[in-house]
């Protein structure tokens, strides 16, 4: 379990493909200190630490690596689960060399109504394959806050941990038009949930997921 005085600390997800720089960042923001534990019922482990920030004390949760919120993996399964269960600011880590590969699971997380912030990790070696990211104008086109990291480096940390420090206000969700019978089953399911990421709920509805159902 984590600490005592962190039980109620504000709740910041760190989310991302495998291979994208979690963990790196996960301990760059933690320190020394975190809990590893199996998840419940499986043998997938899940690193929780805490972090002092500007706005007060945080817990930090690094996620199993994971390609979709639909899984296919237990790894994508106990990522999925950890974040229909609990309330708080999503990072979504992504490598910013394979940006465009990585954005549509920011669309996804987007649709979940929740505080989002996208970190551009590896930006060394973005930079090295001559990629270049006009920051700004992504972070207007998605609606979320952008940051470049080089979490090895401890590059951006400080511009993160800043963002980190106030709640983000929750993103308004991307919409992907479908079929008009479909678009009138969503706007049927969505009708009934109570939340402003009802289209999100409605489509994973739709596609028979238990976990969501």
């Amino acid at each position: 379990p984590i600490p005592a005085q962190d039980a109620q600390a504000r709740k910041i997800f760190l989310v991302g493909n495998p291979n994208v720089g979690k963990s790196v960042l996960f301990n760059a923001l933690t320190g020394s200190y975190a809990v590893v534990s199996n998840y419940p019922g499986t043998t997938v482990e899940v690193s929780r630490g805490s972090a002092e920030l500007d706005g007060g004390r945080v817990e930090i949760i690094d996620t199993p690596g994971m390609y979709s919120l639909r899984p296919i993996t237990d790894e994508e399964r106990v990522s999925r689960d950890i974040l229909l269960s609990g309330e708080g600011t999503i990072v979504h880590v992504v490598d910013a060399k394979n940006l465009p590969r990585m954005l549509p699971l920011t669309l996804d997380l987007a649709m979940m109504g929740r505080p989002l912030v996208l970190a551009l990790n590896l930006m060394d070696e973005a930079r090295s394959a001559g990629v270049r990211i006009d920051t700004a104008s992504l972070s207007r086109a998605l609606g979320i806050p952008v940051v470049k990291l080089v979490a090895t480096k401890g590059e951006g940390l400080s511009d993160l941990r800043a963002l980190l420090s106030v709640e983000p206000p929750p993103p308004a969700p991307p919409h992907v038009p479908f079929s008009a019978p479909v678009e009138g089953a969503l706007e049927s399911l969505a009708a009934m949930v109570p939340s402003g990421a009802g289209r999100f709920w409605a489509l994973h509805l739709l596609e028979g997921d238990p976990a969501v159902a």
